[in-house]
């Protein structure tokens, strides 16, 4: 069985953890004494006391603080620019050679003006650290 603390043990409690709260704010002048004045139709304000001499604590609306930052904003889809209008280069000029491209090439190469470039080397698949000769048939090849 689960012992709870009664209803006054509770309230206790509150006003116990309240306590700092109220004096300070009694300290910066906060407080409003409604408990004793009535309010314009004669009826008490909600959460008062009947108690004499009690006063109603009124708590401020939380404000954040001001060094935290905003939220940054949902991301929004973002219309591209209109496309630029087509611009027409202008045409470009060549000396006649009087021979093919593909022969110019191949004076050039023969003439020691140009080097083909070298073939990339064929990928190898197995990994430097495998020691193929350890494991199967298949890894052999």
């Amino acid at each position: 069985m689960i012992d709870r603390p009664k209803e006054q043990d509770k309230i206790d409690m509150v006003l116990w953890n309240l306590q700092s709260s109220v004096e300070e704010a009694i300290d910066r002048g906060l407080r409003t004494d409604t408990a004793s004045s009535p309010n314009s139709k004669g009826k008490k304000p909600v959460g008062s006391s009947s108690r004499f001499g009690e006063s109603v604590y009124v708590q401020q609306p939380y404000i954040a603080q001001t060094s935290m930052r905003p939220r940054p904003p949902h991301p929004r889809a973002i219309t591209p620019p209109p496309p630029k209008p087509y611009v027409q280069r202008p045409v470009r000029q060549f000396t006649p050679l009087g021979m093919t491209l593909i022969r110019a090439f191949e004076k050039l190469k023969n003439a020691g003006l140009i080097v083909p470039l070298a073939p990339p080397p064929l990928p190898h698949h197995i990994l430097p650290h495998f020691r193929s000769h350890e494991h199967y048939l298949y890894h052999q090849i």
